[in-house]
């Protein structure tokens, strides 16, 4: 976000007004539900879904759907540009690729996109497919990616250290904390390799906090805040060296965009769902000029068919006005779900349910209840 315009200021005011809690969730809001949909909410905790007559787990606990398009909100003037070298800070960001274990450097394209599959923690978020290729966090093979800069053409690296430490056994308590302890072992390694490049390092104190703590934002700045005040007399320095080039450029203004024009809409992702669904949940009648709360509101409206893992947003310029493209990921129309119900005549009870979707049309339902207990 730095590199596209934001001020330390911006990041700092969105990292403590954002509710991380619901950011990582993906619950639809009710107010969007049907009442089919707000039945099984109300009824089932877990939901699972079925491919090939089989459970079939996901590739993370989060889809990131909400996640995804706060990155598109947040990034959407800087969207028709595709070549991140291009921004106003050049940017490149770095995805593993789960299938070969290689690093893949992210510099065009879709910038939210590119950010979402950069921050995929295996197990935690979903993996993301770009350009073929099925990516996760790029963390697993170069957490700090220094060369990455200087392949950049950076003459001078200042880096900044957050990757975490080996927790000590009596701090594994969870199953989140074994989970990235064993990711952890790579990251060490590959990290000490690249320190070794940087010019000025910067390792704030962080060692009480993990990937995990969105409630302790305030104590996370204080500690980077901290170390760079630590290093200031040699940061100032580095500055004014660079005086000998002339003044510094004033930093780009990022616009404001309250308002789109769209002409068009197009669709990626679907396989067995049709345009025409996704255009009437959208509820946008084209050419229209549409507020970026009512865009989202559409893009909630598809997600809350629950027909989709994730639903997201890019906009592309034309001369006659903009491009909406949604971009969907599917879920298979076969669910398992498993709720527990209590009351006072029966008490605890377990409900089990198995929905099959759109047998024979679109919104045809076939749903089994078993309670036992």
């Amino acid at each position: 976000l730095y590199a596209i315009g934001y001020r330390a200021a911006d990041l700092e005011a969105l990292a403590l007004r954002i509710d991380w809690d619901d950011m990582f969730s993906d619950r639809s809001e009710r107010r969007f539900l049907g009442m089919p949909q707000k039945y099984w909410d109300s009824r089932y905790t877990f939901t699972l879904e079925l491919k090939h007559r089989r459970v079939n787990l996901p590739s993370g606990i989060i889809a990131g759907h909400k996640i995804y398009n706060l990155l598109n909100r947040l990034t959407l003037a800087a969207q028709p540009q595709q070549d991140f070298h291009k921004f106003p800070i050049p940017f490149t960001c770095i995805a593993t690729d789960i299938v070969t274990g290689e690093a893949v450097v992210l510099d065009h394209g879709n910038i939210a996109e590119a950010i979402r599959a950069s921050m995929a923690i295996p197990s935690v978020f979903t993996a993301i497919r770009i350009d073929g290729r099925l990516l996760v966090d790029g963390g697993l093979v170069r957490n700090f990616p220094v060369a990455d800069v200087r392949k950049m053409g950076a003459d001078r690296v200042i880096g900044v250290d957050v990757s975490t430490t080996l927790l000590k056994e009596d701090r594994l308590r969870s199953f989140l904390d074994i989970m990235n302890q064993a990711i952890n072992f790579q990251i060490v390694s590959s990290t000490e390799a690249q320190r070794a490049q940087c010019d000025y390092l910067l390792q704030p104190d962080i060692a009480d906090f993990s990937v995990f703590d969105f409630d302790r934002v305030p104590e996370i700045i204080a500690a980077g805040e901290k170390v760079a005040r630590a290093h200031y007399a040699a940061l100032q320095a580095l500055a004014d060296t660079l005086a000998a080039y002339g003044p510094p450029s004033p930093p780009e203004v990022l616009p404001q965009i309250d308002s789109l024009y769209i002409t068009r809409v197009e669709t990626r992702g679907l396989r067995t769902l049709t345009r025409s669904l996704v255009i009437a949940e959208l509820g946008i009648r084209l050419p229209a000029r549409i507020t970026l709360d009512q865009l989202e509101r559409g893009i909630e409206h598809i997600y809350s068919l629950q027909m989709f893992d994730r639903v997201g947003y890019s906009i592309e310029d034309g001369e006659e006005g903009s491009t909406l493209l949604i971009r969907l990921a599917e879920k298979s129309p076969d669910l398992f779900r498993i709720g527990i119900h209590y009351d006072s005549k029966t008490d605890a009870s377990l409900m089990i349910n198995t929905t099959f979707r759109n047998l024979s049309r679109y919104g045809s339902i076939l749903s089994l209840d078993a309670k036992l207990g």
